[in-house]
Protein backbone atom coordinates (compact mmCIF):
# COMPACT_ATOMS: atom_id res chain seq x y z
CA UNK A 1 0.00 0.00 0.00
CA UNK A 2 2.50 2.33 0.86
CA UNK A 3 4.38 1.94 -3.07
CA UNK A 4 1.24 2.47 -4.29
CA UNK A 5 0.88 5.64 -2.37
CA UNK A 6 4.25 6.80 -3.34
CA UNK A 7 3.55 6.71 -7.00
CA UNK A 8 0.44 8.07 -6.90
CA UNK A 9 1.88 11.44 -5.12
CA UNK A 10 4.61 11.22 -8.41
CA UNK A 11 2.00 11.63 -10.60
CA UNK A 12 -0.05 14.47 -8.69
CA UNK A 13 3.34 15.89 -8.47
CA UNK A 14 3.30 15.90 -12.02
CA UNK A 15 0.25 17.17 -12.97
CA UNK A 16 0.53 20.25 -10.43
CA UNK A 17 3.34 20.81 -11.86
CA UNK A 18 2.04 20.57 -15.35
CA UNK A 19 -0.90 23.00 -14.06
CA UNK A 20 1.47 26.04 -12.72
CA UNK A 21 2.33 27.90 -16.32
CA UNK A 22 -1.58 28.01 -16.66
CA UNK A 23 -2.19 29.36 -12.50
CA UNK A 24 -0.02 32.00 -13.94
CA UNK A 25 -2.08 32.85 -17.21
CA UNK A 26 -4.08 36.15 -17.20
CA UNK A 27 -7.23 34.12 -18.42
CA UNK A 28 -6.96 31.64 -15.69
CA UNK A 29 -7.20 34.62 -13.40
CA UNK A 30 -9.99 36.54 -15.14
CA UNK A 31 -12.03 33.07 -15.08
CA UNK A 32 -11.44 32.97 -11.09
CA UNK A 33 -13.05 36.37 -11.31
CA UNK A 34 -15.99 35.73 -13.62
CA UNK A 35 -14.83 37.90 -16.33
CA UNK A 36 -13.60 35.46 -18.53
CA UNK A 37 -14.72 34.75 -22.24
CA UNK A 38 -16.58 31.65 -23.63
CA UNK A 39 -13.31 31.93 -25.52
CA UNK A 40 -11.25 32.16 -22.70
CA UNK A 41 -12.93 29.33 -20.50
CA UNK A 42 -12.83 26.70 -23.56
CA UNK A 43 -9.08 27.31 -23.66
CA UNK A 44 -8.86 26.83 -20.15
CA UNK A 45 -10.90 23.46 -20.25
CA UNK A 46 -8.31 22.07 -23.37
CA UNK A 47 -5.74 23.13 -20.98
CA UNK A 48 -7.23 20.62 -18.04
CA UNK A 49 -8.58 18.34 -20.23
CA UNK A 50 -4.94 17.95 -21.23
CA UNK A 51 -4.21 17.49 -17.20
CA UNK A 52 -6.05 14.68 -17.62
CA UNK A 53 -4.63 13.26 -20.21
CA UNK A 54 -1.12 13.66 -18.45
CA UNK A 55 -2.15 12.16 -15.44
CA UNK A 56 -3.80 8.99 -17.50
CA UNK A 57 -0.40 8.68 -19.38
CA UNK A 58 1.91 8.88 -16.47
CA UNK A 59 -0.08 6.26 -14.38
CA UNK A 60 1.91 3.08 -13.05
CA UNK A 61 -0.02 -0.19 -13.88
CA UNK A 62 -0.63 -2.91 -11.32
CA UNK A 63 -2.46 -5.87 -12.74
CA UNK A 64 -3.96 -6.34 -16.24
CA UNK A 65 -3.60 -3.17 -17.46
CA UNK A 66 -4.88 -1.42 -14.50
CA UNK A 67 -3.03 1.51 -13.40
CA UNK A 68 -3.26 3.90 -10.55
CA UNK A 69 -3.36 7.21 -12.00
CA UNK A 70 -4.60 11.02 -11.69
CA UNK A 71 -6.41 11.05 -14.57
CA UNK A 72 -9.61 12.98 -13.10
CA UNK A 73 -7.85 15.22 -11.57
CA UNK A 74 -7.69 17.19 -14.38
CA UNK A 75 -11.67 17.80 -14.79
CA UNK A 76 -12.60 17.93 -11.28
CA UNK A 77 -10.08 21.14 -10.63
CA UNK A 78 -10.72 22.98 -13.73
CA UNK A 79 -14.56 22.62 -13.21
CA UNK A 80 -13.94 24.01 -9.40
CA UNK A 81 -11.77 26.79 -10.29
CA UNK A 82 -13.23 27.57 -13.92
CA UNK A 83 -16.74 26.71 -13.58
CA UNK A 84 -18.72 24.07 -15.43
CA UNK A 85 -17.94 24.62 -19.06
CA UNK A 86 -14.25 24.34 -18.01
CA UNK A 87 -15.06 20.87 -16.53
CA UNK A 88 -17.47 19.39 -19.08
CA UNK A 89 -14.30 20.30 -21.62
CA UNK A 90 -12.27 18.71 -19.30
CA UNK A 91 -13.92 16.01 -18.63
CA UNK A 92 -15.00 15.28 -22.21
CA UNK A 93 -11.34 15.35 -23.39
CA UNK A 94 -9.86 13.10 -20.64
CA UNK A 95 -12.93 10.44 -20.73
CA UNK A 96 -12.27 10.18 -24.77
CA UNK A 97 -8.58 9.58 -23.74
CA UNK A 98 -8.96 6.99 -21.11
CA UNK A 99 -12.10 5.16 -23.48
CA UNK A 100 -9.68 5.01 -26.02
CA UNK A 101 -7.05 3.51 -23.92
CA UNK A 102 -9.38 0.29 -23.75
CA UNK A 103 -8.86 -2.76 -20.56
CA UNK A 104 -11.62 -3.70 -18.64
CA UNK A 105 -12.23 -0.62 -16.66
CA UNK A 106 -12.47 1.30 -19.36
CA UNK A 107 -15.69 2.08 -19.96
CA UNK A 108 -17.23 3.02 -15.92
CA UNK A 109 -13.57 5.32 -15.77
CA UNK A 110 -14.22 7.23 -19.00
CA UNK A 111 -17.74 7.57 -17.42
CA UNK A 112 -16.32 8.75 -13.96
CA UNK A 113 -13.51 11.20 -15.84
CA UNK A 114 -16.40 13.02 -16.98
CA UNK A 115 -18.98 13.26 -14.06
CA UNK A 116 -15.64 14.66 -12.35
CA UNK A 117 -15.60 17.65 -14.25
CA UNK A 118 -18.96 18.16 -13.85
CA UNK A 119 -18.83 17.42 -9.89
CA UNK A 120 -16.46 20.43 -10.20
CA UNK A 121 -18.28 22.60 -11.72
CA UNK A 122 -21.52 22.02 -9.32
CA UNK A 123 -18.78 23.01 -6.46
CA UNK A 124 -18.02 26.32 -8.42
CA UNK A 125 -22.25 26.87 -8.72
CA UNK A 126 -22.39 26.19 -4.81
CA UNK A 127 -19.65 28.29 -3.97
CA UNK A 128 -20.69 31.63 -2.12
CA UNK A 129 -19.39 34.56 -4.26
CA UNK A 130 -17.18 32.20 -5.99
CA UNK A 131 -14.33 32.07 -2.64
CA UNK A 132 -12.96 28.63 -2.46
CA UNK A 133 -13.11 26.49 0.63
CA UNK A 134 -10.37 24.11 0.86
CA UNK A 135 -12.60 21.26 3.05
CA UNK A 136 -15.45 21.08 0.24
CA UNK A 137 -12.50 20.65 -2.34
CA UNK A 138 -11.61 17.73 -0.96
CA UNK A 139 -15.17 16.40 0.07
CA UNK A 140 -16.25 16.89 -3.92
CA UNK A 141 -13.30 15.31 -5.23
CA UNK A 142 -13.81 12.49 -2.54
CA UNK A 143 -17.00 12.39 -3.91
CA UNK A 144 -15.84 12.14 -7.46
CA UNK A 145 -13.29 9.34 -6.48
CA UNK A 146 -15.80 7.41 -4.90
CA UNK A 147 -18.24 7.50 -7.58
CA UNK A 148 -15.16 6.50 -10.12
CA UNK A 149 -14.76 3.31 -7.60
CA UNK A 150 -18.23 2.35 -7.14
CA UNK A 151 -18.95 2.32 -11.23
CA UNK A 152 -15.63 0.29 -11.89
CA UNK A 153 -16.33 -2.68 -8.51
CA UNK A 154 -20.20 -2.63 -10.29
CA UNK A 155 -18.78 -3.68 -14.08
CA UNK A 156 -15.32 -4.88 -13.77
CA UNK A 157 -15.53 -8.57 -14.96
CA UNK A 158 -14.72 -11.17 -13.87
CA UNK A 159 -16.23 -10.10 -10.07
CA UNK A 160 -13.28 -11.80 -8.55
CA UNK A 161 -11.02 -9.07 -9.77
CA UNK A 162 -13.43 -6.55 -7.61
CA UNK A 163 -11.34 -7.04 -4.34
CA UNK A 164 -8.24 -7.25 -5.82
CA UNK A 165 -8.64 -3.89 -7.31
CA UNK A 166 -10.21 -2.27 -4.26
CA UNK A 167 -7.47 -3.50 -2.50
CA UNK A 168 -4.24 -2.52 -4.69
CA UNK A 169 -5.56 0.37 -7.06
CA UNK A 170 -8.49 1.98 -5.30
CA UNK A 171 -7.53 2.65 -2.26
CA UNK A 172 -4.14 4.42 -3.04
CA UNK A 173 -6.22 6.85 -5.30
CA UNK A 174 -8.97 7.51 -2.99
CA UNK A 175 -6.61 8.63 -0.67
CA UNK A 176 -4.01 10.75 -2.68
CA UNK A 177 -5.92 11.79 -5.74
CA UNK A 178 -8.45 14.25 -3.24
CA UNK A 179 -5.28 15.73 -2.17
CA UNK A 180 -3.97 16.54 -5.82
CA UNK A 181 -7.15 18.60 -6.41
CA UNK A 182 -7.19 20.58 -2.90
CA UNK A 183 -3.37 21.58 -3.92
CA UNK A 184 -4.21 22.64 -7.39
CA UNK A 185 -6.95 25.07 -6.06
CA UNK A 186 -4.91 25.99 -3.09
CA UNK A 187 -2.50 27.38 -5.63
CA UNK A 188 -5.65 29.76 -6.90
CA UNK A 189 -6.55 30.82 -3.23
CA UNK A 190 -2.76 32.62 -3.72
CA UNK A 191 -4.25 34.39 -6.81
CA UNK A 192 -7.50 35.93 -4.74
CA UNK A 193 -5.34 36.69 -1.83
CA UNK A 194 -3.40 38.68 -4.88
CA UNK A 195 -6.55 40.01 -6.45
CA UNK A 196 -7.69 41.31 -2.47
CA UNK A 197 -4.25 43.25 -2.10
CA UNK A 198 -4.27 44.89 -5.57
CA UNK A 199 -7.86 45.72 -4.66
CA UNK A 200 -6.66 47.61 -1.47
CA UNK A 201 -3.67 48.92 -3.27
CA UNK A 202 -6.39 50.63 -6.22
CA UNK A 203 -8.48 52.31 -2.89
CA UNK A 204 -5.12 54.01 -2.05
CA UNK A 205 -4.21 55.19 -5.60
CA UNK A 206 -7.97 56.19 -6.06
CA UNK A 207 -7.52 58.21 -2.85
CA UNK A 208 -4.32 59.82 -3.50
CA UNK A 209 -5.72 61.04 -7.00
CA UNK A 210 -8.78 62.50 -5.36
CA UNK A 211 -6.24 64.42 -2.93
CA UNK A 212 -4.27 66.16 -5.30
CA UNK A 213 -6.74 66.88 -7.88
CA UNK A 214 -8.61 68.66 -4.89
CA UNK A 215 -5.51 71.13 -5.41
CA UNK A 216 -5.94 71.54 -8.80
CA UNK A 217 -9.52 72.46 -9.04
CA UNK A 218 -9.41 74.91 -6.60
CA UNK A 219 -8.96 77.35 -9.40
CA UNK A 220 -11.81 76.03 -11.64
CA UNK A 221 -12.59 73.61 -14.09
CA UNK A 222 -11.20 74.19 -17.36
CA UNK A 223 -8.86 72.06 -19.66
CA UNK A 224 -6.05 72.77 -17.85
CA UNK A 225 -7.28 71.81 -14.59
CA UNK A 226 -8.75 68.68 -17.09
CA UNK A 227 -4.60 67.91 -18.24
CA UNK A 228 -2.84 68.39 -15.14
CA UNK A 229 -5.96 65.55 -13.42
CA UNK A 230 -5.03 63.07 -16.46
CA UNK A 231 -1.60 63.46 -15.39
CA UNK A 232 -2.20 62.44 -12.14
CA UNK A 233 -4.18 59.55 -12.54
CA UNK A 234 -1.57 58.36 -15.19
CA UNK A 235 0.93 58.47 -12.31
CA UNK A 236 -0.32 56.46 -10.01
CA UNK A 237 -2.83 53.80 -12.38
CA UNK A 238 -0.57 51.68 -14.48
CA UNK A 239 -2.44 51.69 -17.49
CA UNK A 240 -1.26 52.82 -20.91
CA UNK A 241 -3.54 55.76 -21.69
CA UNK A 242 -5.73 58.40 -19.77
CA UNK A 243 -8.04 60.68 -21.13
CA UNK A 244 -10.70 63.16 -19.63
CA UNK A 245 -13.48 64.63 -21.98
CA UNK A 246 -16.06 67.40 -20.76
CA UNK A 247 -19.37 67.68 -21.96
CA UNK A 248 -18.26 70.67 -24.88
CA UNK A 249 -16.32 67.51 -26.49
CA UNK A 250 -13.00 68.55 -25.59
CA UNK A 251 -10.52 66.29 -24.66
CA UNK A 252 -6.95 65.55 -22.59
CA UNK A 253 -4.96 62.78 -23.69
CA UNK A 254 -2.09 61.48 -21.73
CA UNK A 255 -0.67 58.53 -22.46
CA UNK A 256 2.57 56.11 -23.42
CA UNK A 257 4.61 57.16 -26.63
CA UNK A 258 3.57 53.96 -28.31
CA UNK A 259 -0.17 54.33 -27.87
CA UNK A 260 0.49 58.26 -28.94
CA UNK A 261 2.32 56.84 -32.05
CA UNK A 262 -0.74 54.13 -32.85
CA UNK A 263 -3.25 56.82 -32.68
CA UNK A 264 -1.52 59.33 -35.08
CA UNK A 265 -0.69 56.01 -37.63
CA UNK A 266 -4.61 55.24 -37.56
CA UNK A 267 -5.52 59.00 -37.90
CA UNK A 268 -7.85 57.91 -35.06
CA UNK A 269 -10.08 60.61 -33.69
CA UNK A 270 -12.10 58.76 -31.52
CA UNK A 271 -11.13 60.25 -28.97
CA UNK A 272 -11.64 63.97 -29.63
CA UNK A 273 -14.62 63.74 -30.40
CA UNK A 274 -17.38 63.16 -27.91
CA UNK A 275 -18.65 59.77 -27.35
CA UNK A 276 -22.65 58.69 -26.44
CA UNK A 277 -23.06 59.53 -23.15
CA UNK A 278 -23.88 56.82 -21.02
CA UNK A 279 -24.80 57.01 -16.83
CA UNK A 280 -22.90 53.43 -16.45
CA UNK A 281 -19.33 51.96 -16.42
CA UNK A 282 -19.03 50.65 -19.78
CA UNK A 283 -16.00 48.84 -22.53
CA UNK A 284 -15.49 50.07 -26.02
CA UNK A 285 -13.23 48.65 -28.13
CA UNK A 286 -10.19 50.00 -30.09
CA UNK A 287 -8.34 48.67 -32.45
CA UNK A 288 -7.57 44.97 -31.81
CA UNK A 289 -5.68 44.67 -28.88
CA UNK A 290 -7.04 47.35 -26.75
CA UNK A 291 -10.01 48.08 -24.62
CA UNK A 292 -11.62 51.64 -23.57
CA UNK A 293 -12.93 51.70 -20.20
CA UNK A 294 -15.22 54.69 -19.54
CA UNK A 295 -16.87 55.99 -16.67
CA UNK A 296 -19.08 58.71 -16.47
CA UNK A 297 -18.56 62.20 -14.38
CA UNK A 298 -21.92 63.28 -13.31
CA UNK A 299 -23.07 66.24 -11.22
CA UNK A 300 -26.02 65.56 -9.80
CA UNK A 301 -28.14 63.57 -12.99
CA UNK A 302 -26.33 65.64 -15.53
CA UNK A 303 -23.08 63.93 -17.10
CA UNK A 304 -20.46 66.81 -17.36
CA UNK A 305 -17.92 64.32 -18.41
CA UNK A 306 -16.64 61.22 -19.16
CA UNK A 307 -12.92 59.39 -17.51
CA UNK A 308 -11.41 57.09 -19.75
CA UNK A 309 -8.91 54.20 -19.07
CA UNK A 310 -6.86 53.05 -22.25
CA UNK A 311 -5.71 49.29 -21.55
CA UNK A 312 -5.10 45.92 -23.56
CA UNK A 313 -7.73 43.81 -23.14
CA UNK A 314 -6.07 40.66 -22.25
CA UNK A 315 -5.05 42.51 -19.38
CA UNK A 316 -8.24 43.92 -17.87
CA UNK A 317 -9.56 42.18 -14.35
CA UNK A 318 -12.17 43.14 -12.10
CA UNK A 319 -9.74 45.79 -10.00
CA UNK A 320 -9.75 48.08 -12.32
CA UNK A 321 -13.36 48.57 -13.21
CA UNK A 322 -13.65 48.86 -9.10
CA UNK A 323 -10.70 51.87 -9.76
CA UNK A 324 -12.53 53.84 -12.22
CA UNK A 325 -15.62 53.85 -10.75
CA UNK A 326 -14.20 54.87 -7.38
CA UNK A 327 -11.92 57.41 -9.19
CA UNK A 328 -14.96 58.76 -11.39
CA UNK A 329 -17.29 59.23 -8.35
CA UNK A 330 -14.75 60.69 -6.13
CA UNK A 331 -13.59 63.40 -9.23
CA UNK A 332 -17.24 63.90 -10.17
CA UNK A 333 -17.59 64.98 -6.32
CA UNK A 334 -15.25 67.50 -6.95
CA UNK A 335 -15.57 68.88 -10.23
CA UNK A 336 -19.62 69.35 -8.56
CA UNK A 337 -17.47 71.60 -6.19
CA UNK A 338 -15.31 73.47 -8.52
CA UNK A 339 -18.13 74.52 -11.29
CA UNK A 340 -20.69 75.91 -8.64
CA UNK A 341 -20.92 79.69 -8.45
CA UNK A 342 -21.88 81.48 -4.67
CA UNK A 343 -25.49 81.12 -5.39
CA UNK A 344 -25.57 78.05 -6.82
CA UNK A 345 -23.77 76.49 -3.31
CA UNK A 346 -25.84 77.59 -1.61
CA UNK A 347 -29.18 76.58 -3.10
CA UNK A 348 -27.45 72.78 -2.78
CA UNK A 349 -25.16 73.23 0.28
CA UNK A 350 -27.13 70.78 2.01
CA UNK A 351 -26.37 68.03 -0.84
CA UNK A 352 -22.62 68.85 -1.20
CA UNK A 353 -22.24 68.98 2.72
CA UNK A 354 -23.69 65.40 3.00
CA UNK A 355 -22.08 63.61 0.18
CA UNK A 356 -18.50 65.60 1.57
CA UNK A 357 -19.40 63.89 4.74
CA UNK A 358 -19.40 60.61 3.13
CA UNK A 359 -16.03 60.59 1.44
CA UNK A 360 -14.44 62.03 5.02
CA UNK A 361 -10.79 61.26 4.50
CA UNK A 362 -10.56 59.67 7.64
CA UNK A 363 -13.12 57.50 7.12
CA UNK A 364 -10.94 56.24 4.09
CA UNK A 365 -8.23 56.25 5.50
CA UNK A 366 -9.77 53.91 8.83
CA UNK A 367 -11.71 51.70 6.56
CA UNK A 368 -8.07 51.10 4.00
CA UNK A 369 -6.14 50.19 6.91
CA UNK A 370 -8.78 47.96 8.23
CA UNK A 371 -8.72 46.36 4.54
CA UNK A 372 -4.66 46.14 5.28
CA UNK A 373 -5.13 44.37 8.69
CA UNK A 374 -7.95 41.82 7.08
CA UNK A 375 -5.44 40.86 4.10
CA UNK A 376 -2.98 39.26 6.44
CA UNK A 377 -5.84 37.76 8.42
CA UNK A 378 -8.53 36.77 6.83
CA UNK A 379 -8.33 37.24 3.02
CA UNK A 380 -12.25 36.48 1.86
CA UNK A 381 -13.29 38.92 5.08
CA UNK A 382 -11.27 41.62 3.18
CA UNK A 383 -12.35 41.28 -0.47
CA UNK A 384 -16.34 41.65 1.38
CA UNK A 385 -14.94 45.07 2.86
CA UNK A 386 -13.60 46.17 -0.63
CA UNK A 387 -16.94 45.69 -2.15
CA UNK A 388 -18.49 47.68 0.89
CA UNK A 389 -16.21 50.60 0.41
CA UNK A 390 -16.98 50.42 -3.72
CA UNK A 391 -20.75 50.10 -2.71
CA UNK A 392 -21.00 53.03 -0.09
CA UNK A 393 -19.41 55.12 -2.63
CA UNK A 394 -21.76 54.16 -5.60
CA UNK A 395 -25.00 54.22 -3.52
CA UNK A 396 -23.64 57.78 -2.15
CA UNK A 397 -23.28 59.24 -5.36
CA UNK A 398 -25.22 57.83 -8.14
CA UNK A 399 -28.22 58.82 -6.62
CA UNK A 400 -30.67 60.78 -8.30
CA UNK A 401 -32.75 63.49 -7.02
CA UNK A 402 -33.90 64.43 -3.38
CA UNK A 403 -35.98 61.60 -3.11
CA UNK A 404 -35.52 57.93 -3.03
CA UNK A 405 -37.01 54.67 -1.47
CA UNK A 406 -36.49 54.17 1.66
CA UNK A 407 -35.18 51.34 0.93
CA UNK A 408 -32.41 52.32 -1.08
CA UNK A 409 -31.62 54.20 1.92
CA UNK A 410 -31.17 51.53 4.30
CA UNK A 411 -29.11 49.71 1.89
CA UNK A 412 -26.70 52.96 2.05
CA UNK A 413 -26.91 52.72 5.88
CA UNK A 414 -25.91 48.95 5.55
CA UNK A 415 -23.07 49.18 3.73
CA UNK A 416 -21.63 52.10 5.72
CA UNK A 417 -21.87 49.97 8.82
CA UNK A 418 -20.52 46.79 7.40
CA UNK A 419 -17.27 48.48 7.17
CA UNK A 420 -17.40 50.03 10.77
CA UNK A 421 -18.53 47.02 12.36
CA UNK A 422 -15.03 45.74 10.95
CA UNK A 423 -13.05 48.52 12.26
CA UNK A 424 -15.10 47.82 15.67
CA UNK A 425 -15.74 44.62 16.10
CA UNK A 426 -18.51 43.69 18.82
CA UNK A 427 -18.41 47.56 20.17
CA UNK A 428 -21.37 48.02 17.80
CA UNK A 429 -24.93 47.19 16.28
CA UNK A 430 -27.31 47.84 14.51
CA UNK A 431 -30.70 46.77 14.69
CA UNK A 432 -33.92 47.52 12.46
CA UNK A 433 -37.77 47.98 12.56
CA UNK A 434 -39.24 48.74 9.84
CA UNK A 435 -43.27 48.27 8.95
CA UNK A 436 -43.49 46.78 5.25
CA UNK A 437 -45.51 49.62 3.89
CA UNK A 438 -42.24 52.27 4.25
CA UNK A 439 -39.93 50.42 2.29
CA UNK A 440 -41.18 51.50 -1.24
CA UNK A 441 -42.36 55.13 0.43
CA UNK A 442 -39.81 58.07 -1.44
CA UNK A 443 -37.41 59.73 1.55
CA UNK A 444 -35.09 62.48 1.26
CA UNK A 445 -31.72 60.78 0.64
CA UNK A 446 -28.80 61.09 3.02
CA UNK A 447 -30.60 61.68 5.91
CA UNK A 448 -30.39 58.29 8.15
CA UNK A 449 -26.94 57.55 7.40
CA UNK A 450 -25.77 60.72 8.66
CA UNK A 451 -27.67 60.20 11.56
CA UNK A 452 -26.13 56.77 12.22
CA UNK A 453 -22.53 58.57 11.33
CA UNK A 454 -22.98 60.52 13.99
CA UNK A 455 -24.50 58.08 16.60
CA UNK A 456 -21.19 56.11 16.18
CA UNK A 457 -18.78 59.51 16.27
CA UNK A 458 -20.39 60.69 19.81
CA UNK A 459 -21.68 57.37 21.14
CA UNK A 460 -19.33 54.97 20.96
CA UNK A 461 -17.55 53.97 24.28
CA UNK A 462 -13.48 53.88 25.23
CA UNK A 463 -14.53 50.87 27.39
CA UNK A 464 -14.01 47.98 25.56
CA UNK A 465 -17.16 46.06 27.55
CA UNK A 466 -19.41 49.03 26.79
CA UNK A 467 -21.43 48.10 23.24
CA UNK A 468 -22.65 51.06 21.50
CA UNK A 469 -26.72 50.28 19.95
CA UNK A 470 -27.88 51.95 17.09
CA UNK A 471 -31.72 51.22 16.45
CA UNK A 472 -33.59 52.45 13.41
CA UNK A 473 -37.81 52.64 13.19
CA UNK A 474 -40.09 53.40 10.54
CA UNK A 475 -43.57 53.44 10.31
CA UNK A 476 -46.66 55.36 8.69
CA UNK A 477 -49.17 57.06 11.67
CA UNK A 478 -51.99 59.33 10.69
CA UNK A 479 -50.83 59.96 7.07
CA UNK A 480 -47.24 60.61 8.13
CA UNK A 481 -43.64 58.67 8.21
CA UNK A 482 -42.60 58.79 11.24
CA UNK A 483 -38.87 57.73 11.44
CA UNK A 484 -36.81 57.09 15.11
CA UNK A 485 -33.00 57.03 15.33
CA UNK A 486 -31.67 56.04 18.59
CA UNK A 487 -28.39 54.77 20.67
CA UNK A 488 -27.52 53.87 24.13
CA UNK A 489 -24.49 56.51 23.77
CA UNK A 490 -24.07 59.48 26.42
CA UNK A 491 -27.00 62.02 24.91
CA UNK A 492 -26.88 65.07 22.79
CA UNK A 493 -25.20 68.29 24.62
CA UNK A 494 -28.41 70.98 26.04
CA UNK A 495 -27.02 73.61 23.10
CA UNK A 496 -27.06 71.09 20.35
CA UNK A 497 -30.98 70.05 21.50
CA UNK A 498 -31.98 73.63 20.62
CA UNK A 499 -30.01 73.55 17.05
CA UNK A 500 -33.26 72.48 15.58
CA UNK A 501 -35.23 75.64 16.55
CA UNK A 502 -33.16 78.21 16.49
CA UNK A 503 -30.77 79.21 13.22
CA UNK A 504 -27.30 79.07 15.30
CA UNK A 505 -25.42 76.18 14.43
CA UNK A 506 -23.49 75.31 18.05
CA UNK A 507 -19.86 74.17 17.69
CA UNK A 508 -19.64 70.26 17.73
CA UNK A 509 -23.04 70.05 16.68
CA UNK A 510 -22.33 66.22 15.17
CA UNK A 511 -22.70 65.05 11.71
CA UNK A 512 -25.34 66.94 9.24
CA UNK A 513 -27.73 67.70 12.16
CA UNK A 514 -28.52 71.43 11.21
CA UNK A 515 -28.03 70.52 7.68
CA UNK A 516 -30.88 67.47 7.77
CA UNK A 517 -33.09 70.22 9.44
CA UNK A 518 -32.31 73.20 6.78
CA UNK A 519 -32.73 70.88 3.81
CA UNK A 520 -36.48 69.46 5.42
CA UNK A 521 -37.42 72.87 5.50
CA UNK A 522 -36.81 73.81 2.31
CA UNK A 523 -38.56 70.37 1.31
CA UNK A 524 -41.54 70.49 3.16
CA UNK A 525 -42.05 73.95 5.02
CA UNK A 526 -43.78 73.32 8.66
CA UNK A 527 -45.34 70.02 7.19
CA UNK A 528 -42.25 68.41 8.95
CA UNK A 529 -41.07 67.40 12.24
CA UNK A 530 -37.48 66.82 12.65
CA UNK A 531 -36.55 67.24 16.65
CA UNK A 532 -33.48 65.50 19.09
CA UNK A 533 -34.04 64.17 23.00
CA UNK A 534 -32.13 62.54 25.28
CA UNK A 535 -33.88 59.17 26.47
CA UNK A 536 -32.75 57.20 29.84
CA UNK A 537 -30.40 55.34 27.86
CA UNK A 538 -28.79 57.69 24.95
CA UNK A 539 -30.11 59.81 22.05
CA UNK A 540 -33.23 59.75 19.77
CA UNK A 541 -33.42 61.39 17.32
CA UNK A 542 -37.01 61.84 15.42
CA UNK A 543 -38.22 62.64 11.82
CA UNK A 544 -41.98 62.88 10.78
CA UNK A 545 -43.00 64.02 7.10
CA UNK A 546 -45.60 63.55 5.12
CA UNK A 547 -46.44 60.57 2.66
CA UNK A 548 -48.66 61.97 0.27
CA UNK A 549 -48.89 65.76 0.17
CA UNK A 550 -45.46 66.59 1.60
CA UNK A 551 -44.14 64.14 -1.10
CA UNK A 552 -46.38 65.56 -3.78
CA UNK A 553 -45.37 69.01 -2.60
CA UNK A 554 -41.35 68.06 -2.45
CA UNK A 555 -41.60 66.54 -6.04
CA UNK A 556 -43.34 69.68 -7.58
CA UNK A 557 -39.96 72.04 -6.05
Amino acid sequence: MYNGVIENLKIVALVSLCAYPLIKHPSLIRAILKVASYKEKTVIGIYFGVLSIIGTVTGVEVFNYIRIHAGMLGPVAGGMIGGPLVGLIAGIIGAVYRYSNGNITAAPESFAILLAGLIGGLLFLTSKNKKINLLKVYVFALIAELIRVVLIISNIYPESLAGVYLSMVAIHMIIVNPFGVMILVSLVKDIQYNQNLTGANYAEKSLEVAKQSLSVLEDGYDETSMEKIANIIYRYVEVPAVAIQSADGSCVFVGSESIKSRIRESNDSTILSPSKRNQFMNFEKYQQDMVIMKAPLRIQEQIVGELQFYKMSNEIVATDTKMIEGIASLLSLQIQNALLNDQEKLMIQWEFNALKAQVNPHFLYNTLNVIKTMIRLNPEKSQDLIVDLADFYRRSLSERGDLIPFVEELKLVKSYMDLQEARFGNKISLSIDIAPEVYSLSFPSFTIQPLVENSIIHGISNDEEVRLEIKIEAKISEGNMVVHVSDNGSGFDEKILAAPYNDVKPKKSGIGLNNINMRLKSMYYNRYTFSLSNTDIGALVTLIIPVDEGVNHANEN
